[in-house]
């Protein structure tokens, strides 16, 4: 079910009244502890050289700080905030769409203040392909504001507060220069890290992409507990395979060995930690 909470100019000065949620990972330190002392399994035969090529390296973004947000993406929602940008807040419960019917598409831009989204667009064959998971502090549904007729859609992943911002009232704040180039910068910073995923896409094996993603999303919607960082949205097996581009069962088995290694922690409701020294650690001798 979609609620729309209030209409009023983004300028910070009311705040929707949605308490911070406990997080559902069932790691008690007693477990992190364990996984800390756990020996690791080496990826590769004993005897062969760990030596990795530099491109076969996954590229890893600075170390995630406690509930830390992008630095572009607080400077973006702050400059909004500021320059009064009109806009309607909103509120989507888990599987609810926030936007694709073709009544909302190209009509407005959305920034989430909490909760979790997922873009997804359809491949040739009629399959959902999953293009991107988004969290707080991050913009969706950008494409509008070109003429290009896209065919996207965003649904909830838990329930999601989020500020829709109609295109043409953004189309006129640009103008002003320094939001404007903090818009920019943003869209630049995003494509930067789509180029690396599909750099892993096209170069690295399936198990390499799912590792890598795993680090990506810790570093994107994770929260740090001790050594591990855990994936704030449950994530299926099936999403998965669809981010990756492999079947569900091989994306089973290599978490199965990521687990085995002491890369990934599974904690309750099918949430997902991950121990990013381990994991990169695997990928390098998996590569080696």
């Amino acid at each position: 079910m979609r609620r729309t909470l209030r209409n009023h100019s983004v300028d910070g000065t009311s705040r929707v009244g949605v308490g911070s949620q406990a997080h559902p990972f069932g790691c008690t330190d007693a477990s992190r502890a364990a996984v800390a002392r756990t020996p690791v399994r080496s990826a590769i035969p004993a005897g062969r050289p760990a030596t990795v090529p530099p491109a076969l390296i996954p590229r890893v973004p600075q170390p995630v700080a406690e509930q830390a947000e992008p630095a572009a993406q607080s400077t973006l929602m702050r400059l909004m905030k500021a320059k009064g940008v009109s806009s309607t807040v909103i509120q989507v419960d888990r599987r609810d769409t926030v936007y694709g019917q073709a009544a909302q598409r190209g009509q407005s831009v959305y920034f989430i203040e909490q909760g979790f989204v997922k873009v997804v667009a359809p491949s040739r064959e009629g399959k959902d392909c999953l293009l991107g998971i988004y969290a707080a502090g991050d913009l969706i549904g950008d494409l509008s504001l070109g003429a290009a007729e896209s065919h996207e859609s965003a649904v909830a992943m838990a329930p999601t507060v989020l500020r829709r911002v109609p295109t043409v009232h953004l189309r006129t704040s640009l103008v002003q220069e320094d939001l404007r180039s903090e818009f920019i910068r943003y869209l630049s910073q995003r494509m930067v890290d789509q180029q690396h995923l599909i750099i892993d896409l096209v170069t690295a094996n399936s198990e390499h992409r799912l590792g890598a993603l795993l680090i990506h999303l810790a570093h994107k919607i994770g929260r740090r507990q001790g050594e591990i960082v855990v994936i704030g949205a449950r994530i299926t097996q099936e999403e998965f395979s669809a981010m990756v581009g492999t079947t569900r069962s091989r994306i089973g088995l290599f978490l199965r060995r990521f687990v085995e290694y002491g890369a990934v922690v599974q904690g309750k409701k099918g949430r997902l930690a991950v121990h990013e020294r381990r994991m990169n650690q695997f990928l390098a001798e998996a590569a080696a």
